[in-house]
């Protein structure tokens, strides 16, 4: 049986099925308005709390509203990727002040390390963690180390 599309004889092809999954990288574009608004948000939740509108952010990112909820489908996973690099650096520096032998060394070492990061600006805003009603599973991760 031969198939015609408006009186046109059409071939169909043989279709197989894919059986690997095809990853793909995200563009160069969409890597760099991912971390413009990270960026953003990151200094408008430090300055002025966590109840900085997402159409807020993504004005001073240059991008559209929907371009930040393709990336952080909630203002809450915003919030959570904007504090999850500083806990992850205030767990490291935990760990690594607990490796010390020396017990003071290693107060000394954490101690140091933070306020480095903090005068980088790498550091948790206490603005932020003020404001911020959870942390997560990382914040008390870190509690635990230096309990």
């Amino acid at each position: 049986m031969r198939r015609t599309v408006g009186g046109h004889p059409v071939r169909t092809a043989e279709t197989r099925a894919v059986t690997t999954e095809v990853s793909q990288k995200p563009r160069s574009d969409a890597r760099d308005n991912r971390a413009r608004i990270l960026a953003v948000a990151r200094a408008a939740f430090a300055a002025e709390g966590p109840g900085v509108p997402i159409r807020e952010i993504a004005r001073r990112a240059q991008v559209g509203a929907a371009t930040v909820y393709r990336h952080f489908p909630t203002k809450e996973a915003l919030l959570a990727e904007v504090v999850a690099e500083p806990m992850a650096l205030c767990s490291a520096v935990v760990e690594e002040g607990l490796a010390e032998s020396d017990p003071w060394r290693g107060f000394c070492l954490v101690t140091e390390r933070l306020m480095e990061a903090r005068a980088l600006g790498r550091g948790l805003s206490g603005a932020l963690a003020a404001r911020l009603p959870y942390l997560g599973a990382e914040r008390e991760r870190s509690i635990r180390l230096l309990g």
